[in-house]
């Protein structure tokens, strides 16, 4: 064989070589460059937003609505119903009483109240000031934990946003409460002019 058949043959070699590497979208060597810049490089980073979780309400975080020597009320945001934790002393009870409509007065029928009777859940209506219905009159979904701690009774009310008031996102109502050792009284005020405001 002549050198420039040989010349020729290494020739067409070398070009089928070059082609083939230019067609090869990756060749040996960027790959293992890739494969070890996945091992030794930063993780990209991703934030996590509410979309992601799927979270579309507010965050849970306690809030004090009312704190005095003989009362204390914290109410937490769980998403389609309010907790309210109200704290008495260890003899006392508390009832909420609500301004559905968020008018300012007692509507009989229409406002409600949540207590205790017989250590038991106890809703009805309000009539006025003095009166309510019987018991359940009032049938709702909320529910009640009474807890005994080192600082008192706590009455933990869990109750639907919806049976707070007609408004959304906002709640009016008042605290009586009763002790034998530190007596009576309602917080903010007895009436539905000066209730605790709640937004949510």
């Amino acid at each position: 064989m002549s050198g420039r058949c040989r010349w020729g043959i290494i020739g067409v070699v070398l070009a089928a070589a070059l082609a083939y590497s230019q067609t090869d979208p990756q060749s040996l060597g960027d790959a293992a460059r890739q494969a070890r810049l996945a091992h030794t490089g930063p993780a990209a980073s991703k934030v996590i937003t509410n979309d992601d979780v799927g979270f579309s309400g507010s965050p849970i975080a306690p809030r004090l609505l009312a704190s005095t020597d003989v009362l204390k009320v914290v109410s937490t945001d769980l998403g389609q119903a309010i907790e309210l934790d109200i704290r008495v002393p260890y003899d006392g009870t508390a009832i909420i009483r609500v301004d559905v409509n968020q008018n300012g007065a007692i509507d009989r029928g229409l406002d409600t109240y949540y207590g205790v009777h017989n250590n038991t859940r106890c809703t009805g209506y309000l009539i006025d000031e003095r009166h309510s219905t019987y018991c359940n009159t009032f049938l709702s979904k909320s529910d009640l934990a009474v807890i005994t701690t080192a600082d008192g009774k706590h009455f933990k009310w869990t109750i639907p946003k919806n049976e707070l008031g007609s408004h959304t996102g906002e709640a009016r109502f008042i605290i009586v409460y009763t002790s034998k050792s530190r007596g009576s009284g309602s917080f903010p005020s007895a009436s539905f002019a000066n209730p605790i405001r709640l937004t949510f």
